[in-house]
């Protein structure tokens, strides 16, 4: 890959980091790193620093590879290297793959002078005003780790919610017949959250835009009154807090958190259902917060009628105000989801494609954007233009297969050894021989493309995970594309697995 494309592709990852690090963790810690290579497994970037290494590697490493899975669309594996010798980047790729010590390879410092070994940058610990600087803080207390989820505001913003919520808004939010009155109810009461809409309870199936849409509420909220106390959690993590309150014995400052807030949103609020102590502690807050005029948002996979071991004193509470369905997106809201999401990751997909994978994934929205993200995968690794006939093999995933049910996972396993003279017992093994490596490189592909088995379970039959599944069946799809003879063996062996014979 040239280098154009190289630092192309590392511009759209630092954008993404940006959601992750702080302005001045991206300035001081990743100002002068460069990528060096970058493929279908992994991502190699280069510093000549031995602190910016070490900080990069211990805390940001994380950070770094979400980045660029969101960026390219598929996990990459992050590697380091201290600018200086070797250059041998596969070399260095083993090392720190053998060791993942968090530490500098030592022979990869980097001296002022061949001949002046005393001028070795050494690294050391940040500084209590530069932790300050670097990482964001949970609201009053001790700095967390900038890898985690959980992001917080500084406390005199008067808000808590994760710093993961910033890029969901209404502006985003595809709006179709399925979930237009969500929407509209919610942006009612992010204008003005008094209204009479209190309690606001959101409900549908998962993947639609509940979240999405408390997000929303929350951003817009926090950017017309930046002085509100909003408070964001989920169900289960309410349950959480409660427990360590109980047995910390600080229930009085739980009580206080949840019950001074002026916006309290509570995503999956079903979890709560059958838990007699929560069910205590939300009827006591919901009480509190809605005399208080205070607004409560709550979200869940069913409408509060079909909880059924919610106590009835909250079903009750939770029907006072407004309650909003999503049902599944329509055909229309499909297309129009698959065209945005293809915008943002600048891909071109013809309208029939698209059609047909809106026709083909009804469920939820999680389906269109992990089609595109397979997509975009195949689009990096090959150059290659997506065709109807690639459109099919990508939706087997969420749909399920196309073939026969009567194609097992075993039959597969006797046709490769039929035809490439590898047994089952070798290519479950761990054996790294290179004519069964590639066997079993065919025996993933086959397995992917006509079975409707996941990638973590394919990953299991092979006691690998699912990026070893991810980079077989890349492996034999560039082979393919390169290899006639081999093109020729893979099909035959599909064609004989759909017809049933051997």
């Amino acid at each position: 890959m040239q280098q154009k494309q190289l630092d192309h592709y590392w511009d759209l990852a630092k954008e993404k980091m940006s959601r992750f690090f702080s302005a001045p963790t991206l300035e001081i810690i990743f100002e002068d790193v460069r990528i060096r290579d970058l493929d279908g497994e992994s991502v190699t970037l280069v510093t000549d620093s031995g602190f910016k290494y070490n900080e990069i590697n211990t805390r940001y490493r994380e950070g770094v590879e979400r980045a660029f899975e969101e960026a390219i669309g598929f996990p990459l594996h992050l590697y380091l290297m201290f600018d200086g010798e070797p250059t041998d980047i596969e070399r260095l790729k083993r090392h720190i793959h053998e060791t993942s010590t968090g530490e500098p390879p030592s022979f990869l410092f980097k001296t002022h002078s061949d001949k002046d070994t005393s001028a070795i940058e050494t690294v050391r610990p940040l500084t209590a005003e530069e932790e300050k600087d670097l990482y964001p803080f949970r609201a009053g207390e001790e700095p967390v780790s900038p890898l985690t989820k959980e992001y917080f505001l500084p406390k005199q913003q008067g808000s808590i919610f994760p710093a993961s919520s910033y890029e969901y808004t209404f502006d985003n939010f595809i709006v179709g017949s399925s979930n237009k009155f969500a929407h509209a109810a919610c942006i009612a009461v992010s204008n003005d959250f008094t209204s009479n809409y209190n309690p606001l309870f959101i409900h549908g199936q998962s993947g639609l835009g509940k979240t999405h849409l408390m997000y929303a509420v929350l951003n817009r909220i926090r950017k017309r009154s930046p002085g509100v106390n909003i408070l964001y959690i989920k169900g289960e993590e309410f349950t959480n807090e409660l427990v360590n309150s109980i047995q910390s014995k600080t229930m009085p400052e739980f009580r206080a958190k949840f019950r001074s807030c002026d916006v309290l949103l509570i995503d999956d609020i079903q979890f709560v259902a059958g838990k007699e102590s929560t069910q205590e502690e939300i009827f006591h807050t919901f009480n509190a917060l809605y005399e208080d005029h205070k607004q409560i948002i709550l979200t869940s996979d069913r409408p509060p009628k079909d909880m059924k071991t919610l106590e009835d004193r909250l079903k009750t509470r939770f029907e006072w105000g407004l309650i909003a369905d999503i049902q599944p997106p329509d055909l229309e809201l499909r297309v129009a989801i698959l065209k945005k999401k293809c915008a943002e990751n600048g891909l071109t997909v013809n309208d029939e494609i698209l059609i047909f994978l809106a026709e083909n994934l009804r469920s939820n929205i999680r389906q269109l954007e992990g089609v595109i993200k397979k997509i975009s995968a195949f689009v990096f690794l090959t150059g290659e233009t997506v065709t109807m006939q690639i459109a099919r093999s990508f939706i087997a995933e969420f749909v399920g297969s196309e073939e026969p049910t009567s194609v097992t996972v075993d039959r597969i396993f006797s046709i490769v050894e039929q035809k490439l003279g590898v047994s089952k017992s070798e290519l479950i093994g761990p054996s790294r021989t290179k004519n069964i490596v590639a066997a079993r490189h065919v025996a993933v592909y086959l397995i992917r493309n006509v079975t409707d088995i996941s990638l973590p379970h394919i990953g299991r039959i092979f006691n690998r995970d699912h990026t070893t599944v991810m980079s077989s069946c890349t492996a034999v799809e560039r082979r393919m594309l390169s290899d006639s003879s081999y093109n020729f063996t893979i099909n035959e062996m599909l064609k004989t697995l759909k017809n049933g014979s051997r």
